[in-house]
């Protein structure tokens, strides 16, 4: 009775092949560029990192809202006659 091993070296190679550097655009960077957004794979670097500082931000002003407390109007704010 013996065992039998899968090539591990073939295994290996795959698996390092998946952090190899590629020439390939990332497609995000690419759907930019066909978007016709920005010219260059630079500049749609650029974009995504803004866009996502934006949503970050975004995101930190309706959560903080949310958490904060009551943001609706007091209702008899409407009716005062300021005068």
């Amino acid at each position: 009775m013996s065992v039998e091993f899968e090539d591990e070296q073939n295994e290996a190679r795959v698996l390092y092949s998946r952090f190899m550097p590629s020439n390939q655009l990332p497609k995000l960077v690419g759907w930019v560029i066909k978007a016709g957004i920005v010219k260059n794979e630079n500049q749609a670097n650029y974009f995504l990192i803004g866009l996502a500082v934006f949503a970050f931000l975004a995101s930190f002003y309706f959560f903080g809202n949310l958490i904060t407390g009551n943001t609706q109007p007091n209702p008899q704010d409407f009716f005062q006659n300021k005068t």
